[in-house]
C-alpha cells in the first residue's frame, strides 16, 4: 500500500528544530522588509505550540506592511493573541498600529494604546501611538501631551507637524509608516519583543 504523506504540521511538531529554522529565516526576511515571505515562514513556524505565539506576532508585523493585502490577516492574529494574553504590550501595541495604519481608525488606535500603556506605562511607543491617534482626531492638546510622554520615555521618533485640524494626507502616510517601524517582534525564540526600528529598519524613508 501506498504510505500516507506526513501532514505539514506533524512533521514540523515531530522535528522542533525545523520549525526554529523557519522562525530565524521569518526573522531573516522581516529584516529584509521581504514581508510575505516572512509572513509565510513565521506560519509555518507557528504550527509547533511552543513557538506559536511569538510566530503569530511576528506574523501579524509581516502582515502590517503587507498594506491591503494583509491587514484583516494582522487583525484577526493580534485579536486572538489578545483573547489569549490580554495584558501584553506587545499585542495591544501592535493591534493599535493595525487599526490606525490598517484602517485609519483613531477610535479603536485610541482604545489599544491606552490598553498597551495600562498594561506597560513606560512603553513610549504606546504614548506615540495615542498621540497620533489624537492628533487623527484633531486633539492637538491630548495629541501633544501624549507625544511629549513618549520623548520623555525614549521615544526618538518625531511627531507630525500638524496636530491641529487634521494632518496633511502626505504628512499622515509618513506618520503611519513611522508607527508601522514601532511594531514589535521577537528577534528570536524567547527573546523579549522589540520594535522594528531598533533594529534600524522601518524608519521613514528607509
Amino acid at each position: 500500500p501506498t504510505a500516507t504523506p506526513m501532514d505539514p504540521a506533524e512533521s514540523l511538531r515531530s522535528d522542533p528544530g525545523a520549525a526554529a529554522v523557519h522562525f530565524e529565516r521569518g526573522v531573516r526576511l522581516l529584516r529584509s522588509r521581504a514581508w510575505a515571505g516572512a509572513r509565510d515562514a513565521f506560519v509555518e513556524a507557528g504550527r509547533i505550540p511552543s513557538l506559536r505565539r511569538q510566530a503569530w506576532l511576528n506574523e501579524a508585523v509581516a502582515n502590517l506592511w503587507l498594506g491591503a493585502a494583509g491587514h484583516q490577516d494582522a487583525v484577526s492574529r493580534l485579536r486572538q493573541l489578545r483573547g489569549e494574553r490580554p495584558r501584553d504590550p506587545s499585542v495591544l501595541l501592535n493591534l493599535g498600529i493595525a487599526f490606525l495604519a490598517g484602517e485609519r481608525n483613531p477610535i479603536e488606535g485610541v482604545r489599544a494604546a491606552r490598553a498597551a500603556i495600562d498594561a506597560s506605562p513606560e512603553l513610549g511607543e504606546a504614548w506615540w501611538a495615542l498621540g497620533l491617534a489624537a492628533a487623527m482626531r484633531s486633539d492637538g492638546a491630548a495629541a501633544a501631551s501624549a507625544f511629549a510622554k513618549a520623548a520623555d520615555l525614549g521615544c526618538d521618533l518625531p511627531p507630525p507637524g500638524s496636530l491641529h485640524g487634521g494632518i496633511p494626507s502626505r504628512e499622515l502616510a509618513a506618520a503611519l509608516d513611522a508607527l508601522r517601524g514601532m511594531a514589535r517582534h521577537v528577534p528570536k525564540p524567547g527573546a523579549a519583543a522589540t520594535s522594528l526600528h531598533e533594529h534600524g529598519l522601518a524608519r521613514p524613508g528607509t
